[in-house]
Formats: structure tokens, sequence, C-alpha cells
């Protein structure tokens, strides 16, 4: 199913109109980056799935989004903590044969590469940046067409355009002598 022209500007229109709510709230919530990004998203999959014309989307009280962006923000702390308790309890047999600097170390690349992903990712066209985020989250294509109501077709072109735009900004970052697999 795909989303008519009409719909999908008003999602997009009052998304906007909104984002800086949606993003207050999930700082409010100690969520940073990439995860008010998910925010955002989770909103705009829940205003879509609540309405069906672009009138009613268009006529959402700003009650009605605060109250979905909330939810969203609290169900992300909950999926967090579930699946921290269950990290809790496996064996921490793989953490003790890493050494503590090593560990350190490879959080801090990490944490420079997810910056240098994040401001790639800005730079993307809005349709591509979305479908690479939710691809990037671990989503497949048919999850993402499922979710936003796009065909195939749609995502596979989105997402493969996507991919290419993101390689071509974190290219520069590529050591010397680094080959894409």
């Amino acid at each position: 199913m795909t989303l008519p022209g009409d719909l999908s500007q008003a999602l997009e229109g009052v998304i906007e109109k909104f984002r800086a709510m949606v993003t207050s709230v999930g700082a409010r919530h100690a969520l940073r980056g990439a995860d008010l990004d998910e925010l955002v998203q989770d909103v705009r999959i829940r205003l879509w799935r609540g309405r069906t014309t672009s009138e009613e989307i268009q006529a959402l009280p700003t009650s009605y989004i605060y109250q979905a962006a909330m939810s969203s923000a609290v169900d992300m702390l909950r999926r967090r903590r579930r699946d921290a308790d269950r990290a809790a309890d496996a064996p921490d047999e793989e953490l003790a044969q890493v050494p503590h600097r090593a560990a350190t170390e490879q959080a801090a690349e990490l944490g420079d590469l997810e910056r240098a992903v994040e401001r790639a990712l800005a730079r993307l066209v809005p349709s591509r940046r979305m479908v690479v985020r939710m691809a990037l989250a671990g989503y497949d294509r048919q999850q993402i067409a499922d979710r936003l109501g796009w065909s195939d077709g749609k995502v596979r072109n989105l997402l493969s355009r996507g991919m290419d735009d993101l390689r071509t900004h974190l290219a520069p970052l590529r050591p010397e002598g680094a080959t894409r697999e």
C-alpha cells in the first residue's frame, strides 16, 4: 500500500511542524542522536496508523502529537530496560576477556563513527534518510515497506540510492588502502 501524495505531504508537514516538540520530549527522556530520529520516526508511524486522510492528520491537536511522542519515548525506554535486563542475565565471560583499555578505545572509535554517520545521514534526502535509518536500525526491506505503506520497489530504490549517498559522504573517512567489501 502506497501513501497518496497529499497524505504523505500532510504527514511530513505535521512532523516538521512538531519536530522540535517531539525531540524535546525525547531529550527529557535522555534520548540522544539517532534515538531522537527513531522517536520522530515512531511518532510519524503512529500518526499514519491512527489517521487515514490528510485532513485528519492536519487537524490533529498539539496534545495528540505530544501524547504520541510521550508514548513512543516511554516504549523505547521500556524496550531498552527489557533488553538490558536480558543482557544482565547473560554470562559475562565474553566481557571479562576484553581488556578494559581496548574496550574504552573501541567505545571512543564507535562514538566518532556514530557522529560521522549521523552527519552523513543528515545530508541525505529526507525520504532516503528515513529508509536508510530504518535499515540501519535492523528493519528489512519488507518491514520498511509495510511500516511506511510504500511499495517494495520504492523502498528498494530509496534504500539503494540512500546507501550509495551514505557511502559517498563517508568515503573521505575510509582509511587509505581500505576497500569496499
